[in-house]
């Protein structure tokens, strides 16, 4: 198991729930200041990210990192924002995590 990149994807999952975070206030509230939060958060969530891909690949590294980023986001999106999620929804990231797991070959198929 590469330490290594699981480190850099909690580091970039860290900075990109934020970076979404400040962005969705800056949605729902007057003036930039939570633009100008999410802006330079998402700064540093590009290098993170950048770090994940020279680690673990365009396939593997970013991969892995999006369905991070989209469970996480749906996730806060739904308990932080009371946004509404459907079960089918649930279902989709239930098995976003599961890829996870295929993707980094904790779950490995013999073939």
């Amino acid at each position: 198991m590469n330490w290594t990149l699981i480190g850099l994807l909690a580091v970039n999952l860290i900075f990109s729930t934020l970076a979404d975070t400040a962005a969705k206030m800056w949605a729902v509230h007057a003036g930039y200041k939570w633009f100008f939060v999410a802006l330079s958060i998402s700064v540093v969530t590009f290098i993170t990210f950048a770090l994940v891909v020279r680690e673990g690949g365009l396939a593997i590294g970013s991969t892995i990192a999006l369905l991070l980023t989209i469970i996480t986001t749906v996730c806060v999106g739904f308990f932080v924002f009371k946004e509404a999620v459907t079960l089918g929804q649930w279902l989709g990231i239930g098995l976003g995590l599961l890829s996870i797991l295929f993707i980094l070959e904790i779950f490995k198929l013999k073939m």
